[in-house]
């Protein structure tokens, strides 16, 4: 419509318009300012004179005989059209100029003919026109026709109009008359709405669109699609407005009825479980079924704005955007999502939706469904809840297998090392208990044989001990310690004087202050033995160890610190854990029970202290223990 409306407009500028207004005698009652400009003659000079003594008219005798005749005939209420010379404008080099002159009675109801419009259009420049210029014109004339517009063009000055046969054949008006008459087909309902909307229009300086029902003569209902757009002087004055007219009675009534079908629609909706919405996009204003509005707790005249305040927050930006792809892409949107009640309340909501758009695109309404899905969502989620759980018992049940295998391994190569280190020093002790009852050994040898006894005796009661003790840490006892004042430097010493005389001076110890603690003493060193023992086994072979002892305002630190290959990220969170051994060393040579970190670690909880490992290649292996500091007075 805006397309062709551009085309036709087109045409106005090849031909321009002018208007004049006369009385049934031929006398001049008023003039559109561009006729004065096309004529050559002023404005107050035109007024009140006989429209065939104006000398543009009257230089040429033939012009001023058919122009009589045609305001005659006029009066007698008949129409003519004529080709005719008139004087040019004074500041016009053409001796002539061709114009079109159109005389038309104008007819009032219940008054009849009341004046006589007389249309000038200038012809001159369409006689020079180029070929392209012509056909160009014969195109445009074309495409109304097949286009099956009508027009009209309307002196905003005199407020005459004349139609083009096309709307004066449709309409069944005069093919000239006073805009009145126009209007007046125009259906009571919409004609004050579709004047006030032209006349803003022109006002403002814009195009013009609308669309308005019309009364034909068969009393007939009709839907018409205007346009049209307004031409002004070089000051800005409105002189002529041109429009268009389509007429769109199949289309609106193919409209109407689907909106019949909707409504049908919404009825079965209603007696469904399904609710629905109507929103109208310019106004702004929705319309809710029952359904819905019980489904999403709304009150009677709910708005848009407050159905979107109550869906869940972080559902509300993925709806919104969703309807914003459908509307922009022209597309139907389908998804699901929560929406609380006023109670607090949460269901779930499986809704649809699709917009209307009118001829140019621009988006009308959009209609909605919405279905409570709270039941079957809560099914669905029920059932994956379930399925996680009995996934996540799987993967529990599987790691615990997992766990309970390798503590089987573990416990059998324990019973097995258990086995062959107590037999060892059971071995020593029964031979001892040999030599003493044969009664043929001499004082020094039963004495060699109590000693054999008491210290094999001793070295089975200290791994049953270690034993017992791993036991209950991993059954998660506190190891009862009895706290007592101890020189920390003296057990140190002492412990590292027979670990330098078993292997060969391998051990160093950096020290800078004397310490003295309420601490386990027996505790303590059997935490320096373990770890001192597990750098010899797990470290670098003759590399050296380093032992630092320390203090703070709060806490003892010691740590030991080896060089060799790290300990695997792997192995770091279960290191702790009784009967495990480290790998990384063959096999064959591997001593222990895997039980002297987990007493490490238990001894060190049991003083309320902790014990911390860092391991890697650059920097090697450090275990740390830090012990509250309590100064012995």
């Amino acid at each position: 419509m805006r397309e062709k409306l551009q085309e036709t407009s087109s045409l106005l500028q090849v031909h321009p318009l002018f208007f004049a207004n006369v009385s049934l005698d031929g006398e001049i009652q008023n003039v559109s300012s561009t006729s004065m400009i096309m004529l050559g003659c002023e404005f107050d000079r035109a007024i009140g004179n006989l429209v065939w003594d104006i000398k543009n008219f009257s230089k040429f005798s033939e012009t001023r005989k058919w122009l009589m005749n045609a305001v005659k005939l006029a009066a007698s209420g008949h129409a003519s059209r004529e080709k005719v010379l008139v004087e040019p404008a004074l500041n016009s080099d053409e001796s002539s100029h061709l114009v079109s002159l159109h005389v038309h009675p104008i007819r009032k109801r219940k008054l009849g003919i009341t004046k006589i419009s007389i249309t000038a259009i200038d012809l001159s420049d369409s006689h020079g026109l180029s070929d392209s210029s012509k056909m160009e014109q014969e195109r445009l004339a074309r495409v109304i026709d097949v286009a099956q517009l009508g027009y009209y063009e309307w002196d905003l000055k005199t407020n005459a109009a004349v139609l083009s046969d096309q709307l004066k054949n449709k309409w069944t008006l005069e093919k000239t008359l006073d805009v009145s008459a126009l209007f007046l087909k125009i259906h009571p309902d919409d004609r004050s709405a579709v004047i006030s909307r032209m006349e803003s229009a022109i006002r403002q300086h814009r195009s013009y669109h609308s669309e308005f029902r019309v009364i034909l003569s068969d009393e007939k209902e009709s839907w018409i699609e205007a346009a049209g757009v307004a031409f002004y002087s070089e000051r800005g004055e409105p002189l002529c407005f041109f429009g268009t007219t389509l007429d769109i009675t199949d289309r609106k009534l193919r409209e109407m009825r689907i909106e019949k079908n909707e409504e049908s629609l919404k009825k079965a909706l209603g007696v469904s479980r399904v609710g629905f919405f109507d929103w109208d996009l310019h106004r702004d204003q929705t319309e809710f079924s029952e359904r819905m509005r019980l489904d999403w707790d709304l009150p009677e005249q709910a708005t848009m704005s407050q159905a979107l305040e109550r869906i869940h927050p972080e559902d509300l930006v993925r709806v919104r955007e969703c309807v914003r792809y459908a509307l922009e892409h022209h597309v139907c949107y389908s998804m699901e999502y929560r929406v609380y009640h006023r109670d607090g309340k949460e269901i779930w909501i499986e809704a649809q939706g699709e917009a209307q758009y009118d001829s140019f695109g621009n988006a009308l309404r959009m209609l909605g469904t919405s279905v409570d899905v709270t039941e079957r969502k809560c099914l669905e989620l029920g059932k994956q809840a379930i399925i996680n759980d009995l996934t996540e018992t799987k993967s529990k049940l599987e790691q615990s297998e997992k766990k309970f295998s390798l503590e089987r391994i573990l416990r059998e190569r324990f019973v097995v090392s258990l086995s062959h280190d107590l037999r060892t020093p059971l071995t020593a002790a029964r031979y001892g208990v040999s030599m003493l009852t044969s009664g043929k050994e001499s004082p020094e040898r039963r004495e060699k044989a109590l000693r054999i006894i008491r210290e094999n005796i001793l070295r089975a009661d200290r791994m049953i001990e270690d034993l017992l003790d791993a036991n209950r840490i991993k059954a998660g006892e506190k190891i009862p310690m009895l706290l007592e004042p101890c020189h920390l430097n003296k057990v140190v010493a002492e412990v590292l004087a027979v670990l330098n005389f078993i292997h060969g001076n391998r051990f160093s110890l950096k020290c800078l202050d004397e310490i003295h603690g309420q601490v386990s003493c027996e505790g303590f060193r059997r935490i320096l033995e373990n770890l001192c023992n597990n750098a010899v086994k797990y470290g670098g072979k003759e590399r050296p160890i380093l032992i630092e002892l320390s203090k703070s305002n709060e806490e003892i630190i010691l740590c030991v610190h080896n060089e060799g290959n790290p300990i695997p990220v792997s192995d770091q969170s279960t290191l702790f854990d009784a009967f495990r051994r480290l790998p990384g060393i063959d096999q064959q040579e591997q001593k222990g029970w895997g039980i002297g970190l987990t007493i490490t670690k238990g001894f060190a909880e049991a003083m309320n202290g902790t014990v911390k490992m860092t391991s890697s290649p650059e920097t090697g292996t450090d275990f740390t223990v830090h012990l509250p500091l309590v100064e012995v007075t």
